[in-house]
This record gives structure tokens, sequence and C-alpha cells, in this order.
């Protein structure tokens, strides 16, 4: 099964990664988490997917040069799902208008990452099942694309889910960090405009540290990786505190609060398709007090 967490190639990747690698200094790592953790730790950020009104996902397929001569097998295809409300609801209707007349009754399926990065590893040894896919918001692709050519960097495509993040050149590029839950932790967000609001929030009441802070882009596939490795709920990434983009968490919360989310169109049609995990995705830079401070 070639299932992707992600939309990009594995060459595409393997480049991007080798840039992206020195941006954040992981420690030396000795146990793993569980999956059950890492699960916690993914379930504060929405996505979302479309199904067929009975809740039966839909299927994406390559396109075909010539026409096919059999049915594509499920195996050949991929579910879709958004990290941006806007992008599901551009697929919906794009389902609406190219599906036959009896598919095109759609609904919203409401999930969490946490939740999906469990179907997808257990999809890992089911070659019959369809691939798993997140496809990044394109504002915040091309908006990584641009932090890494101001660094100097030759990118012309961004591989994987951007993760967006401040440093303070000054303290050899330590992450900037928040208090919360009586802690400190490392904020990354969805959302490069989330993460410039926050700095903008902050630079009337720490002015040396905002003006001199400076934004870096990491990738989701990467971070699940290092979460797979670390052991310290301390260390630098086991402090990661992923901050959905406020629009996404805010349109996950009026869905769940109506409890009858209906077609991505604004269309009322059926339920959601998933319930969401504990706790709820949070709304942005919601839940951080405190301020910046070099780590």
């Amino acid at each position: 099964m070639k299932s992707l967490f992600s939309r990009a190639s594995a060459a595409t990747l393997a480049a991007v990664s080798a840039v992206l690698g020195s941006m954040v200094c992981f420690p030396s790592i000795v146990q793993a988490l569980s999956t059950d953790e890492i699960v916690r730790r993914l379930d504060v950020v929405p996505l979302f997917s479309v199904t067929q009104e009975n809740g039966q996902p839909i299927l994406v397929f390559p396109k075909q040069q010539n026409q096919p001569t059999a049915e594509p097998k499920p195996a050949d295809g991929a579910i879709l799902h958004f990290v941006d409300p806007e992008d599901v609801r551009a697929f919906a209707n794009r389902v609406q208008s190219e599906a036959p007349p009896e598919s095109r009754k759609v609904s919203l399926a409401l999930l969490t990452l946490g939740q999906f990065y469990r179907m997808w590893t257990e999809a890992q040894n089911k070659p019959e099942m369809p691939d798993l896919v997140v496809t990044p918001s394109k504002e915040d692709v091309e908006a990584a694309i641009a932090i890494l050519k101001q660094q100097g960097q030759s990118v012309e495509q961004f591989a994987g889910i951007p993760l967006f993040y401040a440093v303070d050149p000054q303290a050899e590029d330590a992450p900037l960090t928040l208090r919360a839950d009586n802690r400190e932790v490392v904020p990354f967000f969805f959302s490069k405009r989330d993460l410039q609001a926050m700095l903008d929030d902050y630079k009337q009441r720490q002015p040396d540290i905002i003006n001199r802070a400076q934004l870096r882009v990491f990738t989701l596939d990467g971070l699940i990786e290092e979460l797979k490795k670390a052991t310290d709920p301390n260390s630098l990434v086991g402090s990661v505190r992923l901050i959905p983009s406020s629009s996404a968490a805010a349109f996950y919360m009026r869905a769940m609060r109506s409890n009858q989310p209906g077609q991505p169109n604004g269309q009322g049609a059926g339920q959601s398709g998933a319930r969401p995990a504990t706790p709820a995705p949070a709304s942005g830079a919601a839940g951080l007090g405190g301020q910046p401070a070099n780590r």
C-alpha cells in the first residue's frame, strides 16, 4: 500500500527535509512515545472530509490517459482530508458538479488529526485500503515556500503540511516559547497568519524579542516522526504545542455546536462522519498565556 500522509512525492520530501532538518535541533532519543500519547497531542487539530450521504467516503482516482477498461479498485484511489474549511467546501462543490446524479448528495465529515493518524497507522498493513491523504492550505504552502526563499533556499515546491514557528536569531535560533498549563511550550502554527498575529500582539510588551524574531517552517510529517521517537515530555519536541488555524477551529466548533454540520457548501444535509476526540480543537492561539521567551 502506498499511503501518503502528505501529498508530496518521496523524492521531493527527501530534498526538502534535508533543507529543514537543521532548523529544529531535537535532543537525542531514548524511548518512543506511545501511539496514544501522539494521538492525544494531535487531537487538538481539526480535519475535514466529504462523504456520500450514507457516510461512505468519496474516493479520488488518478486521471487516466485513456478510458479505463476495468472498474478501478479502492486500493487505487485516495480519501482526501483537508486542514482548510474553504478547501473542503471547494472539494464538495466539485463532487456535486462532477459526480453522477445519484452520488451528488454529500455530507461534511469532522475528525481530528489524532483520529486520522490512528486510521492512517492501522491502514499501513492493509494493502486493499485506499490512500489516506491530508491536503494543506494553498496559502500556507505558498507562505512556507516564501520563508524558505527568504532564507536563501531554492524551493519551488513544498513537501507536506507546513508548520510555522518563530526563533530568536540572537539565541542560536532558539524557538520562542509561551507559558501554558504552568509550563513553557513551543507553539507550532498551521497558519502563518495566526503566528504573525500572535507576534504582533506581543510586540508592544516585548519589542526587543519580537522585533528580531524570525519565522521558520517545519513539516507535520517531520514533527510526527520526532514524536514517534521522543520520550521526555520536557524536551523540545515534547514541548511542542500544535495550534490549528483559527478559521479551521472556529468552523469545527460551529459545526459541532449545531449538531447538523450539513454540506460544506452551506446547505444543510446529514450528520458529521466522525465524532471529535477530547480535547476539542483549540481556536488559534487560545489557551496559550504568558509571554514569548527565549528557550
